[in-house]
């Protein structure tokens, strides 16, 4: 009873360490995730904006849970998902195009900033392209560019700018001297704000020159009410992304209940030493005679006549002088008189032919016949 209860009990607590092993996830330190505290990771500016009552939020869902509003969704980098069109895909894919429009797909982020929410990507090469082919932005109000000199910003006073694009687009920049620190282009009723690329905003960088005051400026340009989120999604990092989380989501925690509950029952069963059933007894499938037949047959076939005789008078002999007899030398034969031992051998030695085991069988069934009868007188 004991190992039953010990077995159980080291079964619940592997359950256990696994599922919180899954719900960390494994991505606490992938460069420009808000959770990271590595050179590369962004929780300094997560927790500076706390600092200053900021309320920021980790953003874990797709992008088409996004609440509509003019919120401020931060990301790091380009969605891990976007692939550029100079790569090699698949013409018409069925599962691109469910992707897409599913709550996964990349058109949610500019969904977004129709519904007044403000996307706040770095001016890289490639989020330009994640802006202008998959979102569809004016490619000419996109400009990728990072700060001159250092990895950072000297603010002294910030002045706004504003030019028009050819296709109409009323692109508004923000900078501190010389130095161009954003660009704001509207889409719907909200906004995507571009700032210079670079690892300002990193932990081992975020404290040199002013580049924590930029981040807090750039917050404070969100209107009142709005959520200001970091996109952990976009980096691979989405809460669909540890299978133990999956397992205790509203959708899938029945199902995770059921089998945990059919493998505690199988382990209850299998914790102890009980009777297990034994193989019955092997049958005679095939009766004596049938097997002696498929011998001599076997024999007859492979040209064994001298086995088959021999085989003949050792059972003959067996027979007449008792079944627990054992097989000895040939004791076929003639009776001699009392007191001289066994009879002597009349029957041909060794036939080689069907018909001298016949006739073997003949004299030896004679020379039972003759000693039945002079043990009868």
């Amino acid at each position: 009873m004991r190992g039953r209860w010990t077995g159980l009990a080291l079964l619940l607590l592997a359950l256990v360490v696994l599922l919180f092993t899954g719900l960390g996830g494994a991505g606490g330190e992938v460069p420009g995730s808000a959770r990271s505290a590595a050179r590369d990771g962004r929780l300094a500016a997560y927790l500076l904006l706390v600092e200053f009552e900021h309320e920021p939020e980790l953003w874990v869902e797709p992008p088409g849970e996004l609440p509509p509003g003019p919120h401020q969704l931060w990301l790091a980098r380009a969605p891990e998902n976007f692939v550029a069109q100079d790569a090699e895909l698949p013409e018409d894919d069925p599962l691109e195009a469910a992707r897409a429009r599913g709550p996964a797909g990349l058109q949610r982020y500019r969904e977004f900033m129709e519904q007044g929410g403000t996307l706040v990507l770095p001016a890289t090469e490639r989020v330009v392209s994640f802006l202008a082919e998959e979102l569809g932005l004016d490619s000419e109000a996109l400009v990728a560019w990072e700060p001159e000199g250092s990895r950072g910003f000297e603010i002294e006073e910030l002045e706004l700018g504003e030019r028009e694009t050819a296709a109409g687009t009323r692109v508004v920049t923000l900078s501190a001297g010389e130095e161009r620190l954003a660009r704001e282009i509207p889409v719907g009723a909200g906004s995507c704000l571009l700032i210079a690329a670079g690892d300002y905003l990193d932990n081992d960088r975020l404290g040199r020159r002013d580049n924590g005051l930029f981040l807090l400026r750039l917050a404070e340009r969100r209107a009142a009410g709005g959520r200001l989120l970091f996109d952990e999604y976009a980096l691979g990092l989405g809460s669909q992304e540890s299978s133990a989380s999956l397992a205790v989501s509203p959708r899938g925690v029945l199902l995770s209940l059921h089998l945990a509950v059919l493998l505690l029952v199988l382990c209850w069963r299998s914790a102890w030493a009980r009777e297990f059933p034994r193989d019955p007894e092997p049958l005679d499938r095939v009766s004596p005679l049938a097997r002696a037949r498929a011998l001599a047959t076997a024999l007859r076939r492979a040209g064994r006549i001298d086995t088959l005789g021999e085989m003949l008078r050792v059972g003959d002999g067996r027979r007449r002088l008792g079944a627990d007899a054992p097989a000895g030398p040939d004791v076929s034969g003639t009776p001699g008189p009392p007191g001289e031992g066994p009879p002597r051998s009349t029957a041909p030695s060794n036939p080689t032919t069907l018909a001298g085991l016949a006739s073997l069988d003949a004299r030896l069934r004679d020379l039972e016949h003759a000693v039945h009868r002079d043990g009868n007188t």
